[in-house]
């Protein structure tokens, strides 16, 4: 069927989750859905604060079954499946407007620009985690004991919908979660000696702390309670920590690589077709490759330890349906149950501890939340009738003076007149706080202080490649930074804007590696691009004489790691091996411009043996301070 033009369609998006409403004990639960609609960006869904989801009902749930049964299988089946049935039939009644609604009798409702119009309202999407999927689809396939499905009328509507297709992949439970219960509890049977420490957790406390990243400091298998900050967390981290473990070898490697990828490809905000073959191609690759797992003895049987040799999991499966699901509805960043869990706080958890705890909590919570939507419906109103009157005295006022408390500068083609304008550089934004950390401090003071023996050589440098003499004499004082904010790249309008903190703090002995872009590097890859350990961040403290050429106000210096080569490349990880440069027994260091600094550059170190953790921090220095590689 199509709609008539000029009729609108709404499509409709359900989430629900199930969670406990008690602490620690009583054992109270609660089953919300929540209403959404598909016209709605989903950046202003994913974000609670703007209210785009409803709750729309609380779906009951079966307590003890009190009764006794003829047989102890139906003593184990027959909760469940009425627990089903019951989910089913008050969902039936929920969704009893959509199924009532007519082709010939469509709803008119108000658009925002005060026209009438037709509206078709259709179920478009599920957001749930996999347990309910199997719940909201057993019928399809003739399991879980369901006879009446909620959604059983809906094929006999004049616009079909097929359930199947209705459920949303959950990014969180299907994806993320997949990750933590299958490929790390796989590695940690093969990596970890029994009856010994975790060396999984070893390598992860041996991480490099740097902006950006979790440091795992008790390792991971103490974390009773994953959340999926944990999850992702642990992502960013977890090959790094394999690389070079006793047993992980190339293909355990390529598997994990191969998962990885795929995750990180599962996540992205926007698609191509272009990202979606490559998504397809890491899937293959971890199908492939996956048999390691069982080879070495990291899948497991719980109950016998015997090693099972299939992969039929649920969640493993779902990567190959990945492309088709994104061409059919979108990414997945728009559905997953991250928003819902959310939610529980405001629409459940608060409305649960407003209540007195008795039997009618429900009704309690229900008009608790009557009134808090009452009240902020209310504060919504306050705040535009607000605005709207400051916008007015605004519009005859006079323009804002600008901000000076944070100092921000924006590269452009016309700073460098010696050098070829960059893409990627040409848009680096930087800021820095208003007043130095250190002011006004001697050249001399600023060697001593850092132990920097060639920062003058290295300053000489700088200003004979651009084509001074010397050293200018505003040089003789410095104002210096211990931290800069960097804004990471923005790829397309559909990323966020993203702050990182890059520290250079001699006080903390705290140096965050960076990559920077002093020559002609691609636009797409690392080749080209340098690393470097930023140790200072610093401006002349006197205004600068007339100069030849424009000069920048804010100079870095950083100790430089090796050239990143594609013949350093790690087949299996496909990381970057990078190592830290010296002359002689110094490192070696240089002058850049702090607008060169694209991003931190994640940095991890190569242990091609059982690790072992030093108590002092000379030796957990010199352990660190072996090659590393480019994560």
């Amino acid at each position: 069927m199509r709609a008539p033009y000029g009729s609108i369609i709404v499509p409709i998006i359900l989430a629900s989750d199930k969670t406990t409403l008690t602490s620690h004990t009583g054992g109270k639960n609660a089953h919300p859905l929540y209403l959404t609609l598909g016209n709605i960006r989903k950046d202003a869904r994913a974000a609670i604060n703007q209210r785009a989801y409803m709750l729309l009902a609380y779906i009951p749930i079966l307590g003890p079954v009190k009764i006794k049964f003829p047989s102890k299988s139906m003593r184990d089946r027959l909760p469940g499946i009425m627990s089903k049935r019951l989910y089913h039939k008050s969902l039936k009644k929920v969704l009893e407007p959509l199924q009532h609604q007519q082709a010939e009798t469509p709803l008119m409702t108000v658009d925002p620009e005060g026209y009438m119009r037709m509206t078709w309202r259709l179920l478009m999407g599920w957001i749930a985690d996999m347990e309910e999927t199997f719940v909201n689809a057993a019928k399809k396939v003739g399991l879980g004991g369901v006879e009446e499905p909620c959604w059983e009328w809906m094929s006999e509507l004049p616009w079909c919908v097929d359930i199947v297709k209705a459920m949303s992949h959950d990014l969180l439970h299907w994806y993320h979660k997949a990750f933590r219960d299958y490929i790390v509890l796989w590695n940690q049977n093969i990596i970890d000696v029994k009856n010994e420490p975790s060396e999984i957790d070893l390598r992860l406390r041996l991480q490099i702390p740097q902006p950006g990243f979790r440091h795992f400091t008790y390792g991971i298998s103490n974390i009773s309670q994953w959340t999926q900050g944990d999850t992702r967390d642990l992502e960013k981290d977890f090959l790094a920590a394999l690389a070079g473990a006793p047993r992980a070898t190339g293909p355990l490697l390529t598997a994990n690589r191969a998962y990885l990828d795929y995750l990180y490809l599962a996540c992205y905000p926007y698609h191509t077709e272009k990202t979606l073959k490559e998504a397809d191609q890491r899937v293959k690759d971890f199908e492939d490759a996956r048999d390691v797992y069982a080879w070495l003895g990291g899948r497991v049987s719980k109950e016998t330890g015997a090693v099972i040799k299939g992969f039929q999991i649920p969640k493993l499966h779902i990567p190959r349906h990945l492309s088709d699901y994104v061409r059919w509805k979108g990414t997945l960043d728009g559905s997953t149950t991250e928003t819902s869990e959310r939610l529980h706080i405001d629409l459940v958890k608060e409305a649960w501890r407003a209540t007195n705890h008795r039997g009618t909590h429900l009704l309690q919570m229900l008009c608790w939340l009557d009134l808090h939507e009452r009240v902020t419906a209310l504060e919504a109103y306050i705040d535009w009738r607000d605005r709207a009157e400051a916008a007015k005295m605004a519009a005859r006022a006079v323009a804002a003076e600008e901000d000076k408390e944070v100092m921000v500068r924006k590269q452009t083609t016309t700073r460098r007149a010696w050098q070829v304008p960059n893409p990627v550089k040409d848009n680096v934004v930087f800021k820095l706080t208003k007043r130095p950390h250190l002011p006004t401090k001697s050249l001399d003071e600023v060697i001593i202080a850092y132990n920097f023996p060639h920062f003058i050589q290295d300053l000489q440098e700088y200003f004979t490649q651009r084509e001074l003499p010397g050293i200018p004499q505003c040089f003789s004082a410095l104002d210096i930074w211990s931290h800069v904010h960097v804004l990471l790249p923005i790829l397309n309008d559909f990323m966020k804007a993203e702050w990182r903190k890059i520290q250079a703090n001699g006080h903390k002995n705290t140096y965050d590696p960076v990559l920077f872009n002093d020559s002609n590097a691609d636009v797409v890859g690392l080749i080209g691009y340098s690393v470097g350990e930023l140790h200072l961040i610093f401006r002349p403290s006197n205004p600068q004489p007339n100069l030849p050429h424009p000069f920048p106000e804010f100079l870095a210096y950083v100790y430089m790691f090796s050239p990143i080569q594609s013949s350093q490349k790690d087949l299996a990880t496909q990381f970057f091996k990078v190592s830290k440069d010296y002359l002689g027994s110094i490192r070696r260091g240089k002058i850049i411009e702090l607008d060169s600094i694209i991003c931190p550059c994640p940095l991890a170190p190569i242990i091609n043996e059982a690790a072992e953790i030093v108590d002092d921090r000379e030796g957990t220095a010199t352990l660190l301070n072996n090659i590393c590689f480019s994560r």
